[in-house]
């Protein structure tokens, strides 16, 4: 007795098609409506961290800060000069006491500011500067004077420092507000070129 031989059969093209959507719909690949590439969300950590760092977190420091009382203030007397080429972010004042000991100053109340306290023409002049520490960020903390007098002339004044360091606060507002918009205008416009680039998945 001989056995029929058996027929050998082809796949079916539609149940493979149906199978590797199963497959799909299974959990092996992502299940989402679209898809964010790397660059996408690279950008966004850096656009994150820079305006984070640089504006931010200075912001916070700059409306944070305080002028402490006159009577609080230390006081020192010395000769004026200056450092740097004050292209950029301005010269630092410098104060040489009579014991050789040097002294730098600035008066940015706002990362963003100079450090400028005088104009460049009262180098080689004796001074008398009123001064406290400020921290404008982590990484920065400068001997701020609120009044300075040259050769008995004032200069500076402690109600001129303080008005000067509410016009900063209200700089450091405006600042982190403006990057707010901009930061999530621009990765909200990232998102979006994101979505149109690669559709959806489901």
């Amino acid at each position: 007795m001989r056995w029929p031989k058996r027929q050998k059969t082809r796949p079916d093209p539609n149940f493979a098609n149906f199978a590797e959507n199963n497959v799909s719909k299974s959990g092996k690949l992502p299940r989402a409506s679209f898809y964010l590439s790397r660059r996408f969300y690279i950008g966004l950590g850096v656009s994150l961290f820079v305006v984070t760092f640089f504006i931010w977190i200075p912001s916070i420091y700059t409306l944070n800060a305080t002028v402490p009382p006159f009577e609080q203030l230390q006081k020192v007397k010395g000769t004026i000069s200056f450092s740097g080429r004050g292209y950029r972010f301005g010269r630092r004042t410098i104060l040489t006491k009579e014991d050789g000991e040097i002294l730098i100053f600035s008066c940015r109340d706002y990362i963003g500011e100079k450090h400028d306290c005088l104009d460049t023409s009262r180098s080689g002049k004796e001074g008398i500067f009123w001064w406290h520490w400020m921290k404008t960020h982590p990484m920065e903390t400068n001997r701020r004077p609120v009044q300075i007098l040259v050769e008995g002339e004032l200069v500076l004044s402690y109600q001129k420092a303080i008005a000067h360091l509410e016009l900063s606060k209200s700089f450091a507002r405006w600042a982190s507000l403006c990057m707010l918009i901009i930061f999530l205008g621009y990765n909200g416009y990232q998102y979006w070129k994101e979505r149109r680039r690669h559709p959806s998945v489901n």
